[in-house]
């Protein structure tokens, strides 16, 4: 395996490494990454300060049970990030007993990543707390979230999660279920939300013994009927309102393998943003909004629906 230091991609880079151990380490303000690994697997990451990074504070891409805790990760764009690499996952990783605070999109985002354990760490002070998208079989318990700007726990495109026992408060919502089934949510303690447990297109979930206070709605369910054929080629398309979640690629989750291409035209900067669902990373058109126009260049024939 290989290990090593470069502030343009993180302050700890370790690639197809194993049985390491990152201890008391304080990694701030990079350009990238505060700890980076990829493809590396069994490693330990314990009481280190990951703050103030331009992307991540720690970064586990395609790597797999390895232990991150009683670490501090704040003021990142991500706090701590569990992600794939085309069909690789990272998986069975346990998070734990850490202070994740102030990090602007998500504290904790899971994508693409299964059977891991997040526990016992406070989460708070961003956009949302845990973000779980196309992540199934993971555990989330004994957790801290207050005070996100959107949702203590997002669920897009999931199954099978379980969450419980968790503390979630002052959140816009306590739970956000989006197009997901066959989760279960027991025993949290869910206060002073807007909405308590959101659901939207979301069937066969469990919930059971949360105890729900001051909330505007304790349990809010809604299911928004909406198809429209595209055609192979360029087709004009806008997104109507009350959809719930606009940033791409989920507007456009049913036209999945269906289309190649969404171009925008902004006229305040003269210029062309597009979305390539293939190279989501490198599109800079990442939300779609209402009353605007979009072109969506299709590959084959298909219905949009929600």
């Amino acid at each position: 395996g290989w290990w090593g230091c470069s502030p343009y991609i993180a302050g700890l880079y370790l690639i197809d490494s194993t049985g390491n151990f990152l201890s008391n380490n304080n990694l701030w303000a990079k350009s990238g990454i505060g700890i980076y690994l990829k493809s590396s697997d069994t490693n330990t990451m314990s009481g280190n300060n990951a703050s103030s990074n331009a992307e991540s504070g720690i970064k586990l891409e395609s790597s797999s049970y390895n232990t991150i805790n009683s670490c501090t990760v704040e003021n990142n764009n991500k706090g701590i990030v569990l992600t794939g690499d085309y069909d690789q996952s990272s998986n069975h990783n346990t998070l734990a007993l850490s202070n994740i605070t102030g990090n602007t999109l998500s504290g904790i985002a899971v994508l693409n990543s299964h059977y891991n354990t997040i526990s016992q760490n406070t989460i708070s002070n961003g956009y949302r707390g845990i973000d779980m998208d196309e992540a199934s079989n993971n555990t989330l318990t004994g957790n801290q979230i207050s005070n996100n700007t959107e949702s203590a726990i997002y669920v897009e495109t999931s199954k099978n999660i379980i969450a419980s026992n968790n503390n979630l408060f002052s959140n816009k919502y306590g739970a956000r279920l989006y197009v997901s089934t066959l989760n279960t949510f027991s025993n949290n303690n869910i206060t002073n939300h807007t909405y308590g447990i959101y659901r939207y297109k979301s069937e066969n979930n469990t919930l059971t013994g949360n105890q729900f206070s001051n909330n505007t709605w304790d349990t809010y369910t809604t299911d928004i009927n909406f198809a429209y054929p595209l055609q192979t080629g360029w087709n004009m398309i806008g997104v109507p309102q009350g959809l719930g979640n606009y940033t791409l690629p989920a507007p456009l989750s049913s036209l999945l393998g269906s289309y190649d291409w969404v171009f925008y035209y902004n006229a305040t900067t003269d210029t062309w943003q597009y979305f390539n669902p293939s190279m989501p990373q490198f599109s800079d058109l990442q939300v779609l909004e209402p009353g605007r126009g979009y072109f969506i260049q299709m590959n084959t024939n298909d219905t949009w629906s929600w």
